[in-house]
């Protein structure tokens, strides 16, 4: 007569095995973790853009306000009627207001530029960004499903790049880094190309071992079938 083979699991304190009279123990624990203990944001080192980006994006806008103010000068010499309207105090204080406006527009991109910083680690990327309200974006490595790099007119005249990351299972690019040399920029590509190249290779180690591993119970399963029927 044979004997049962039995599975059983308590995932309360252990994980236990038993396969053919084997017993296979792997201990589980969830312990609390002191706040204190937790590692330091401090630690990580930042890199800022290209030091000349921010001043780059902001000839771009000005250059935009420049045919931007052009297009209104020919509306008013053609509008007797608005014309006459910036003479009023109201019209007055719209220009003023109009000029406040792009002004708060034009600084704010030139700080946001530059608070704008990258980390690289082993396993992610940290961008942080934030004028008023700070923010930092963690991508984990491995869940890049490819990564891209985009050149603008721009970008080639002054040797820059934006690396764009997409995660698995989104279309769009979840994770953005503009202005950054070029040089650097494809050295990032190649880093996370080759840490997606060493996790398909450890994954596919791991099937591997599981493959054998199943062979090896089945195998043993069928001897003990053998022996006690």
């Amino acid at each position: 007569m044979s004997s049962a083979i039995t599975d059983t699991v308590d995932f309360a304190d252990s994980k236990t095995k038993t396969t053919t009279g084997h017993k296979i123990r792997m201990d589980f624990a969830n312990e609390e973790v002191s706040v204190n203990s937790l590692p330091q944001a401090s630690t990580v080192s930042f890199t800022p853009l290209y030091q000349g980006y921010a001043l780059i994006r902001l000839t771009v806008l000005l250059v935009f306000y420049g045919v931007l103010s052009l297009a209104a000068l020919v509306v008013v010499v053609l509008s007797a009627e608005l014309r006459a309207f910036l003479f009023t105090a109201y019209g007055v204080l719209s220009v003023i207001l109009l000029m406040l406006l792009l002004t708060f527009i034009a600084w704010f991109l030139y700080v946001a530029t530059k608070a704008i910083h990258y980390s690289i680690r082993q396993h992610d990327i940290i961008l942080k960004s934030g004028v008023f309200w700070k923010k930092e974006v963690i991508q984990p490595l491995k869940r890049v499903q490819h990564v891209e790099l985009t050149r603008g007119p721009i970008d080639e005249r002054y040797g820059l790049a934006n690396v764009r990351l997409f995660s698995a299972g989104t279309a769009m690019s979840t994770f953005r880094i503009h202005g950054v040399e070029h040089a650097i920029a494809i050295r990032i590509k190649q880093f996370i190309l080759d840490y997606q190249e060493k996790a398909g290779q450890e994954f596919s180690d791991v099937e591997n071992r599981v493959e054998l591993a199943d062979k090896s119970c089945t195998g043993a399963e069928e001897v003990h079938h053998r022996h006690t029927s």
